[in-house]
């Protein structure tokens, strides 16, 4: 994560991951992102990336180099999950800002720095990905100009965010902006969590209209998208704000514009 500490919890043993020996194969990017929102309540978020990571990893031979930047102690907070993944590739580095943090025995190597003043090797990963990152990024032409150098001709960058087109992340970016978001996280969910839930973001490439002039101006091919949401109502808006997410919820049910999704996921290629 550019610049900012990964959260510490532990979490339990996780079904979602239970019994995977490499990711499953379901979710694939190709077909996704010519359709609308899907159910996928008895998936996750952590799931369904790391079935794209599978998938474009099988693309490569053998020797296929992986990336995990951010990566914390596991792909959304699961260590299990980034152990599976790890089998899809021939060698896997990893980049963390936050020394105190201990990574799964998986790596190879793993950078403690922020990604674009990490020590990696120009022209060399066939694929990187992260998990909710680029929300936090603060100089994306910085970040997919260091992602476009490290990256070997005809790799690839997989990376989840938060759509900066859905409401959610419209309240959220305007809270920050009038410095009220740590006061509506005290209020929605209490003093004690605000430390544990709440992490600075940016909001500067988490939106097509954001992603696509970075990459244009860096030398990628055109990004491609795959746009989700879980089809029941968000867990994060509670009292007052609960009226304000039924209406949208209603709304986007009504409209059918994938794009307005809350999670983006984005597949984003370094020419051969």
């Amino acid at each position: 994560m550019a610049g900012q500490a990964l959260e510490r919890r532990t979490i339990a043993a996780d079904p979602i991951t239970a019994g995977w020996d490499k990711p499953p194969s379901e979710w694939r990017f190709d077909d996704l992102m010519h359709s609308y929102n899907f159910p996928h309540d008895q998936s996750n978020r952590v799931s369904m990336l790391c079935s794209f990571i599978r998938n474009e990893a099988e693309r490569y031979d053998d020797s296929v180099r992986g990336l995990d930047i951010g990566c914390g102690v596991g792909i959304g907070m699961r260590p299990s999950a980034t152990v599976a993944v790890s089998r899809c590739f021939h060698t896997l580095w990893g980049v963390e800002p936050d020394a105190s943090v201990k990574q799964p025995p998986v790596f190879a190597h793993v950078e403690n720095a922020v990604f674009e003043n990490a020590n990696l090797p120009e022209n060399s990963f066939d694929l990187a990905y992260s998990f909710m990152v680029m929300e936090h990024v603060a100089d994306p032409v910085k970040f997919m100009s260091k992602m476009y150098a490290t990256l070997a001709p005809g790799g690839c960058y997989l990376f989840l965010t938060v759509n900066g087109v859905h409401y959610f992340s419209r309240m959220a970016n305007a809270l920050r902006a009038t410095r009220l978001d740590e006061t509506a996280l005290r209020l929605l969910f209490g003093k004690q969590s605000v430390g544990g839930y709440h992490y600075p973001t940016q909001y500067r490439f988490n939106k097509p209209s954001q992603i696509e002039p970075v990459c244009n101006e860096i030398g990628f091919e055109k990004p491609e998208y795959v746009f989700v949401e879980r089809t029941r109502r968000l867990p994060y808006l509670q009292g007052p704000l609960k009226l304000v997410g039924n209406h949208f919820h209603r709304s986007r049910l009504k409209r059918r514009d994938p794009a307005r999704l809350l999670d983006l996921y984005c597949r984003v290629r370094k020419p051969k």
